[in-house]
């Protein structure tokens, strides 16, 4: 562990704190303004409170990200398991593989079996390795995987996501990083994103809920970036 002790006992304080502030307010989840506000003022980030929240089925998200928050509860209410709220950082086009990354909030139950959880200073903030405390562990390379964002277009709401199989991550990063192999073309996916200006926060869920987010986008009217759907146009309010 390279957190400090002292890191270590403000951190279970946070935990108590956002149980109260959920319990008051009755709240589903938070999303937490950790970067860059959090640290001049409570001196930890809070990555491993996130963590724990997340585990306990409040699900939160990082970085003031309420749609990404809002996202992580439906992958959540849809497949019953942890939303894990990432970054897409990286393809492999020959695998048609993609790699989803955070600097060290994913629940401790999405660890690959056989991995240990590390505390430990945050990679990025000031330089990195200044202040606790994060997880650090890959997450499972198995089983099917749903990515996901719900946010907002030059349309009005709307609803992307791509299937795919968890694979075992070749990633040696802080924090956590979960391995994809992608149904549809790894380039489709990318193009989708950057052509759409989709927002670099998603979320990503142990389980193929593909269905029901269609589902969910046509009870709601939201467009849909499909990934996987045939044809040219990814697009279609009420698929």
């Amino acid at each position: 562990c390279d957190a400090t002790a002292a890191e270590l006992d403000q951190a279970g304080g946070l935990m108590l704190a956002f149980r109260q502030i959920a319990a008051r307010e009755r709240l589903a989840g938070f999303a937490v303004k950790c970067w860059p506000e959090f640290t001049p003022h409570y001196g930890i980030m809070p990555c491993s409170t996130i963590s724990r929240l997340n585990d306990e089925g409040l699900l939160t998200a990082c970085e003031g990200d309420i749609y990404g928050t809002v996202t992580m509860l439906i992958a959540n209410y849809l497949s019953g398991r942890p939303a894990m709220f990432a970054d897409f950082i990286a393809i492999d086009e020959e695998r048609n593989e993609g790699l989803a990354w955070h600097c060290g909030s994913a629940a401790t139950r999405l660890m690959a079996q056989g991995a240990c959880n590390r505390l430990g200073k945050h990679a990025t903030v000031e330089g990195g390795g200044k202040r606790g405390v994060t997880v650090n562990f890959p997450i499972a390379g198995e089983g099917p995987v749903t990515m996901a964002r719900l946010g907002v277009g030059p349309r009005g709401m709307r609803l992307f996501f791509a299937g795919g199989q968890a694979v075992p991550t070749r990633a040696n990063l802080p924090g956590n990083s979960w391995s994809v192999r992608f149904d549809a073309p790894i380039r489709r996916l990318v193009e989708t994103i950057i052509g759409e200006g989709l927002e670099h926060h998603t979320a990503l869920v142990q389980a193929d809920i593909r269905d029901d987010l269609r589902r969910v986008a046509r009870w709601l009217d939201l467009e849909t970036l499909d990934v996987d759907a045939c044809g040219p146009s990814l697009t279609g309010k009420g698929f």
